[in-house]
């Protein structure tokens, strides 16, 4: 079981508005080796709780990946879909863990106008 304990510092994403960008577009960033991943054995993992906030000038469907490639054409490790409304951004918080080298992504899963998002991860003890 984890928890959180204050002496955890998050990490934060690369962030900044996009304009009209497509389903391949990034638009939040987050590598998971400033948690120190890159030193992970084979199989070793941290629980991190994760925060989204997105949004979009239209209707927009947003894809959250977690993976170890930045290969859209390969497999993510975890996918998480949700949508914003119109002039509206979210939030969303859920808890996932990253194993060596990961990083998390946040893109459009259909097209909108101008959007902005951000991803923070703080470790779990």
């Amino acid at each position: 079981m984890a928890y959180f304990n204050w002496g955890n510092k998050p990490i934060f994403s690369t962030s900044a508005p996009t304009a009209a960008p497509s389903t391949a577009t990034i638009v939040a960033f987050l590598d998971s080796t400033q948690l120190g991943t890159a030193s992970f054995q084979q199989g070793q993992s941290m629980c991190v709780r994760v925060t989204l906030i997105a949004g979009c000038d239209t209707n927009a469907a947003w894809q959250f990946e977690r993976r170890d490639s930045s290969t859209l054409a390969d497999p993510a490790k975890e996918t998480v879909w949700f949508r914003s409304p119109s002039n509206q951004s979210g939030q969303y918080v859920f808890a996932t863990c990253l194993e060596k080298n990961e990083f998390l992504q946040l893109r459009m899963a259909s097209t909108g106008a101008n959007a902005t998002a951000y991803i923070q991860a703080e470790p779990l003890t």
